[in-house]
């Protein structure tokens, strides 16, 4: 089965001031979710349902569209970053990954964002989750928590302590070049 990207709805704040340099790893495209669940019965029989869905196409359509949202300015890179990188725009690097996708009673989905600075230090990672119960009609699982774990994205990013006052130090040392060159 192909996983189909969930429709997300438009952000409703302002990105954060900044530049963003992003590596979506070719493993993302590619990813694909595999096991096997089993489900009781009220009678004491197991049902076993194995599972294979291609999701790598869904989660980069995901992760692009809320790492767009969450900053000012995006650039994608052409390579992994294996250390600083020579662009003085890019105020920060993000590495998206999908650290895991379960199958149980609905389906969770983990990404973890590495943020690093360009001068190739680790800034911070912000991990999110999305659900969806076993309410929700199986084949729409992965699309929900998909949807859950996007509007996460969003919210981490947006109102992370360590980059909410990053930007504050930032702001504070422009102020005086913004005085002089008034």
């Amino acid at each position: 089965m192909r996983a189909a990207p969930p429709p997300l709805p438009e952000p409703l704040f302002d990105p954060l001031p900044i530049t963003v340099a992003v590596w979506y790893a070719p493993e993302l495209g590619e990813h694909r979710a595999t096991g096997t669940r089993s489900k009781g019965r009220p009678n004491g029989d197991q049902i076993v349902t194995h599972y294979d869905v291609q999701s790598g196409d869904a989660h980069l359509t995901v992760l692009r569209r809320m790492i767009s949202a969450a900053f000012r300015h995006v650039k994608p890179l052409s390579s992994e970053p294996g250390g600083p990188i020579d662009d003085p725009t890019v105020d920060l690097i993000a590495m998206p990954t999908v650290a895991w996708v379960e199958y149980g009673a609905g389906a969770t989905v983990r990404y973890r964002i590495s943020l690093i600075l360009p001068d190739g230090e680790h800034f911070t990672n912000i991990f999110v989750s999305g659900s969806a119960s076993e309410s929700v009609p199986e084949q729409r699982w992965l699309e929900v928590a998909m949807r859950d774990a996007a509007a996460q994205i969003l919210v981490r990013l947006t109102t992370n302590e360590k980059l909410e006052k990053w930007l504050a130090e930032r702001h504070r040392a422009a102020a005086p070049d913004r005085r002089r060159n008034s």
